[in-house]
C-alpha cells in the first residue's frame, strides 16, 4: 500500500504547490494529488494555492517532482457534471485535463457530480445528461491511457440508488478484488462507527490516536491498544459476570439482599443470648 496527499489539506495555510511539493520531499511522500485550474486565479498566481494551473507545462513540472521524489497520484478535475452547465464548463475542462494528466505522468483523473440537486432538471434528466458527457469523457480518457474516477460524495453518487444505476452501465468493467487487511479508504467509515462525544481539545488528540492505530494496521505493525481505549472503565456487569450464569440484575439483588441481611444480623442480638459481659450470667 503507498499513502499520498491532496493539496487541498493545505488551502487553509495559503500554500503554493512547490510548498506542497518541500514537504512531501521532507516527510517522505511519494505522492501527491491538487487540483487544476483552467484559467488564470490571481489567488494561485500570487502564491496562495496549493494547485496548478492548466498553463503550467506539465512535463517541466513532472521533471522538477521526479528530482523531489514525488509523483502524481491524481489530478482533480471535478468540475460538477450534473448540473445543466456541466457539458458546457465541465465537459471541455475535463477534455483539456486527461491529456496535460498524461504528459505530467498522472495514470488518472477525479470527476464528480454536483453536491446539490441541479436546478432546473429533474433527477432523470441530470443521470442522462451525466451519460452523455461522461461518454466523451472516457472516450479521450481510453485515447490516452488515463483512468476516469467519478468520487463519490455528491447528490447522485450518494444515492444508492442512483449510483446503482450508474454502475449497472459499466457493469463487466468492474474489477473486484479481495482485501486481506482493512483499506485506507475505509478508515473514515471506521472512526464513525460507534463514535462517542469527546469535548474541549482532547477530541482531536482522541481521533488523531485512532486514526494512527488503523492506519498502522493496515500497515501490518500491529500497534498496541490506543491509551484511551486502554483506560476505558470497566462495564456495570463486569463484575456479576463472576459471579455465576444467573442474569446481571439477579445477580446484583441478591448482592443488595445479603449485604442487607448481614447488617441486619449485626445490629440486633438474638434472644435468650447474652453478652460475656453481661454481669446477669
Amino acid at each position: 500500500m503507498q499513502i499520498g496527499f491532496h493539496t487541498d489539506a493545505f488551502n487553509s495555510s495559503y500554500w503554493n504547490f512547490d510548498k506542497c511539493l518541500a514537504w512531501a520531499e521532507a516527510n517522505g511522500v511519494h505522492f501527491i494529488e491538487c487540483g487544476l485550474i483552467d484559467g488564470v486565479s490571481w489567488i494561485h498566481g500570487l502564491g496562495y494555492q496549493p494547485h496548478i494551473a492548466l498553463y503550467q507545462d506539465p512535463l517541466l513540472l513532472r521533471r522538477k517532482m521526479e528530482r523531489m521524489g514525488v509523483q502524481f497520484s491524481q489530478l482533480d478535475a471535478a468540475y460538477p457534471l450534473s448540473g445543466s452547465d456541466g457539458p458546457l464548463y465541465g465537459v471541455p475542462y475535463v477534455l483539456k485535463s486527461i491529456p496535460w494528466a498524461k504528459l505530467a505522468g498522472c495514470p488518472r483523473i477525479a470527476t464528480t457530480d454536483g453536491l446539490h440537486r441541479p436546478e432546473g432538471l429533474n433527477d432523470d434528466e441530470a443521470m442522462e445528461l451525466m451519460k452523455r458527457s461522461y461518454g466523451q469523457i472516457v472516450e479521450v480518457g481510453e485515447a490516452y491511457e488515463i483512468t476516469v474516477n467519478i468520487e463519490v460524495h455528491g447528490y447522485f453518487t450518494t444515492n444508492p440508488d442512483r449510483l446503482a444505476q450508474m454502475l449497472a452501465r459499466a457493469q463487466g468493467k468492474l474489477i473486484h478484488r479481495p482485501l486481506t487487511r482493512v483499506s485506507p479508504l475505509a478508515v473514515p467509515i471506521l472512526l464513525e462507527i460507534g463514535r462517542e462525544t469527546v469535548y474541549g481539545e482532547a477530541q482531536d488528540a482522541i481521533l488523531a490516536e485512532a486514526a494512527k492505530t488503523l492506519v498502522d494496521e493496515v500497515l501490518d505493525e500491529r500497534p498496541p491498544v490506543p491509551r484511551s481505549l486502554a483506560r476505558r472503565a470497566p462495564a456495570p456487569n463486569a463484575l456479576a459476570a463472576d459471579l455465576g450464569p444467573e442474569s446481571a440484575p439477579s445477580r446484583a439483588r441478591g448482592l443488595n439482599r445479603k449485604s442487607a441481611d448481614d447488617a441486619g444480623r449485626r445490629a440486633r442480638k438474638p434472644e435468650g443470648r447474652r453478652d460475656s459481659l453481661d454481669p446477669r450470667r
